[in-house]
């Protein structure tokens, strides 16, 4: 009976994918809508639909959903899971950021209307040439946003302080171990925070946009072996990292740090000898004992006094009253002025320890030290973090002929500098590896719900932070949404005053290549990468363009504003590919589009403004310049990925698709990096950068670094030339 009614759906889904092909190929269901239909995966669909045309031999077509859904590379969201790149699936929740810094939220509010009720420019001359040229002006992609816990602690310059409580002018400590003014804070705001827990068990909080700098293992460009690249990676792309199935192998490291410079203090003992009591002294007096091996190096230390055979015993000379002044009689620890002593200091400091109870092992080179005293263990651990040491740290229990005894700790680590004064222990340190190195490896991001958080911006753009003292990114100058659009509309300025010197172009197009709204619905692990809410981003995007027109507009006698559909633009019903709202024309940016063109309309300073945008089920528009070069416009994503751009436009060139076969000049974005190339017959195809705070989704992928940008280019005689990347 359930062979029979497995047959039965068989030939029913067979009898609908059968009809639908009957249909013109833009009112077919896609494969995912007809699984839903009999409650089956859409590879039950795929596969029935293979078989059929093998079977008929039906010709084999390109499905809707193939062509008109998103291939995102990176991340692929169904429903209610991720699907990632090595093919693993993730269970995501949505929680969308409404965090609104409020002069970034009134300038949106601004009525479009004021920005082109400006005075204008007079409009510029027409060139006198033989072939007129053309300026082509790209934007796309912005982005914002990241923070530590307010109360992870910091080291400063003045000590310990809450991360919430750093402000201007206080000075933390950067990757060189030296002292970094913080130039600015973004104040504290609720957001959504995540868990970053460490190989060596560390753990610190922070925001889903904050930034580590840090190194990755990955392939060489040739694939013949692999490299350590650095890369600064936001929490979220840690996240992405720490599920890749080989993340255990090639995890991402987060850089050490150089010792950190205090300045040097008067100390009541010799740095040395104390930490040479406080391994082997007697606790209430200056005494010191050791085994006869080191009785030269003990005599140096103090004067020998009645000894057992197998011991030999110093009195170090003033070392009983120095330890009495300073509150060490019978109370072993380390005093706070030597953790904040000079490096040179902590140093003598710990190879006291070392020497007293510290060991090498002969074939690896590791240094330990054990203490039954949690206090002086802990103290070790602090010198070793501020030398830039990254040690781990074992409890153990004693034991002696199968009884158990006290509970001791054991601290391992391995360094190149020198960690021993005995002979016989510092022979056997050696250079260390980054393998053996104990750098810090990033584990398990984990979200842990809504805090108090805030950004810092310090010289150099990195610091230290929790009390392991690890490396993380500030926001740098870059900022987020309200340094976005300063910088936008900075070099828009810039290029309109190098516009007006120049004097030389009769046309100019302003693109709009997509992504200018995140549409965080489209990929779950990036819904939180914008400190406005979708709503504002928007109005922010509109403002912007409407700006980019109008300052562009007077200095030429014919514009074309192109605007062309996205995948983070696009309208959804949900989360998820499958979940298109209607044809590639629900899409944000051909709304910010059309907004400004109905507020243009009738205004005579921009009668020579016309629109450019795709037909309805289109996702890629063709515009003919002023002497007649035909320029296409396209987002990117549906070609999967950067490699393949040249072979998709040709296949839709071949296939006279979107009109892009007419195209000399193919221009494209979503890879978030610049880059032009010369393919077939002697088309060109530019891809633009990204203009938002810097690309960490184009770190990931590739393991280099982009700094934001706008592109310019001059077209003329069916070529792309004297292109410009416009950098703050």
């Amino acid at each position: 009976m359930a062979r029979n009614l497995e047959d039965d759906l068989n030939e029913k889904i067979d009898r609908a994918i059968l009809e639908e092909a009957q249909k013109p190929r833009r009112e077919r269901m896609s494969n995912v809508a007809l699984g839903r239909m009999f409650d089956v995966h859409e590879t039950t669909i795929r596969r029935h639909k293979q078989a059929l045309q093998k079977a008929l031999r039906l010709p084999v077509e390109q499905d809707r959903d193939e062509f008109f859904d998103i291939p995102v590379n990176a991340i692929t969201q169904r429903r209610r899971t991720v699907r990632l790149e090595d093919g693993s699936y993730e269970r995501v929740t949505y929680n969308p950021s409404v965090a609104v810094a409020e002069d970034v939220r009134e300038a949106s509010y601004a009525e479009l209307e004021k920005v082109f009720d400006r005075a204008v420019l007079a409009v510029a001359p027409k060139v006198e040439e033989d072939r007129p040229k053309t300026l082509v002006v790209c934007l796309s992609d912005f982005q914002a946003g990241k923070a530590l816990k307010d109360d992870t602690p910091v080291l400063t310059t003045d000590g310990w302080v809450a991360h919430g409580s750093i402000r201007p002018g206080m000075s933390v400590y950067g990757r060189d171990g030296k002292p970094k003014k913080v130039l600015a804070v973004t104040g504290s705001t609720e957001q959504d925070l995540y868990e970053i827990e460490f190989g060596g068990g560390q753990t610190l909080v922070a925001s889903g946009d904050h930034q580590w700098s840090g190194y990755r293992s990955m392939h060489t460009k040739d694939c013949k072996g692999r490299e350590k690249r650095d890369m600064v990676l936001s929490t979220r792309d840690l996240a992405m990292v720490c599920a890749q199935k080989c993340a255990k192998i090639r995890p991402f490291k987060v850089h050490a740090h150089e010792p950190i410079e205090f300045a040097p203090v008067e100390l009541p003992i010799d740095p040395y000898v104390l930490g040479f009591w406080l391994g082997d002294g007697k606790s209430d007096s200056g005494l010191i004992s050791k085994g006869v091996l080191d009785e030269a190096h003990l005599k140096l230390l103090g004067t020998p006094i009645k000894s057992r055979p197998e011991l030999i015993t110093v009195r170090v000379p003033g070392l009983t009253s120095a330890l009495r002044e300073t509150g060490l009689l019978s109370n072993k620890h380390v005093p706070e002025e030597y953790l904040k002593s000079s490096v040179e200091q902590r140093l003598a400091l710990l190879q006291g320890l070392m020497d007293s109870d510290g060991y090498c092992q002969p074939k690896s080179g590791a240094v330990e030290f054990s203490n039954t005293n949690k206090q002086i263990i802990d103290s070790v651990v602090t010198i070793l973090r501020s030398l830039g040491i990254i040690p781990r740290v074992i409890e153990r229990m004693g034991h002696y002929d199968d009884v158990t005894c006290k509970t001791y700790w054991r601290v391992t680590f391995c360094s190149n500098l020198p960690m021993f004064r005995l002979v016989r222990k510092g022979q056997y340190q050696r250079e260390t590896t980054e393998r053996k190195d104990h750098r810090l490896s990033v584990k398990s991001v984990t979200p842990v719900g809504r805090g108090s958080a805030q950004c810092l911006t310090v010289e150099g753009g990195e610091y230290l932070a929790g009390r392991e003292l690890t490396l993380t990114h500030n926001c740098d100058e870059r900022g987020g949404t309200q340094e976005t659009v300063n910088r936008v509309m900075g070099t828009l300025k810039r290029i309109t005053e190098w516009i007006q010197a120049e004097g030389s172009y009769e046309e100019i197009i302003v693109a709009d290549v997509g992504d200018v709204c995140e549409g965080f619905w489209n990929v779950t692990s990036q819904q939180q990468t914008n400190d406005l809410s979708l709503t504002d981003q928007i109005r922010v995007a509109q403002r912007l363009m409407a700006e980019a027109v109008a300052m562009l507009a007077p200095l030429c006698t014919r514009m074309t504003y192109v605007s062309i559909p996205s995948n983070h633009c696009a309208v959804r019903t949900g989360k998820g590919n499958d979940n298109r709202a209607n044809s590639p024309d629900d899409d944000f940016g051909l709304l910010i589009a059309d907004t400004i063109q109905a507020i243009m309309s009738g205004r005579e300073p921009f009668s020579h403004v016309n629109f450019a945008k795709p037909q309805k089920w289109e996702e890629a528009v063709t515009v003919e310049t002023a002497d007649g070069t035909a320029v296409g416009f396209t987002h990117g994503h549906l070609a999967g990925s950067q490699a393949k751009i040249p072979s998709w436009f040709r296949d839709l060139a071949f296939g006279h698709r979107s009109g892009l076969h007419e195209a000399s000049i193919l221009v494209h974005g979503h890879f978030h990096n610049f880059g032009v190339s010369l393919v077939g017959d002697n088309k060109f195809i530019i891809g633009c950068p990204t203009a938002d705070n810097g690309s960490s989704w184009f770190t990931n992928r590739t393991g280099d670094a982009t700094d934001p940008a706008l592109l310019t280019f001059e077209v003329q005689n069916k070529k792309a030339k004297r292109w410009e990347l416009w950098y703050e």
